[in-house]
């Protein structure tokens, strides 16, 4: 249902319409609850309580799903979310290859991640999720974990504003998905997600 071929390559089309529009990319600028799935450092961002969903159509009609809350508490922000990636359905066929029905292949995780401020502008954060895989009637699923940071250079010298006002766009961020790799298992053959590093701006 993704592309790629490595698992857990849906896990990087992001969760919104900006990040999908640019490949997935968003280390650096998120500033919503979709920042769950791409580099969690940018909850800390997050002000007020949110809630947002995604829905788009992809190729042969696969599906891409997202919903997601997020909540400040004091210095913290929590969030959650789940995002899914559906297929079209696939004719299914007997031994002598005749049709008897249809299947679909279908991908998701759910999130729970955190993230603070730390000071000069500084935020780290980190999200646990589980995934899940479905082929047919067969699924699998594992947990693991993301990591990440940003930094906002313009915060880190306040009072120079004549110096740093060309600092107030920037936003550099640096996110490791799968610090703890998911590995997921179907029948005997055990699946294992490659760790991803993000930096961007």
């Amino acid at each position: 249902a993704a592309g790629g071929g490595q698992g857990g390559d849906f896990l990087n089309l992001g969760a919104s319409a900006r990040t999908l529009g640019m490949g997935g990319a968003g280390a650096g600028y998120g500033d919503d609850v979709s920042a769950l799935t791409l580099n969690p450092a940018g909850l800390a961002r997050i002000t007020k309580p949110e809630l947002s969903g995604f829905h788009v159509t992809l190729w042969e009609d696969s599906v891409y799903d997202f919903v997601g809350v997020a909540m400040p508490i004091h210095r913290w922000v929590a969030a959650a979310g789940i995002v899914r990636l559906a297929s079209g359905e696939f004719d299914k066929r007997d031994d002598q290859f005749n049709k008897i029905g249809t299947f679909q292949i279908g991908q998701g995780a759910s999130f729970l991640g955190t993230a603070r401020p730390l000071g000069r502008g500084v935020s780290v954060g980190a999200a646990a999720k589980l995934v899940r895989e479905t082929v047919a009637d067969t699924a699998a699923s594992g947990a693991g974990a993301d990591v990440g940071l940003t930094w906002h250079p313009r915060s880190t010298w306040p009072g120079r504003k004549s110096r740093a006002r060309w600092l107030e766009p920037l936003h550099l961020g640096a996110a490791v998905q799968n610090a703890v790799p998911p590995a997921v298992k179907f029948v005997s053959s055990v699946e294992r997600y490659p760790a991803s590093y993000r930096v961007g701006a």
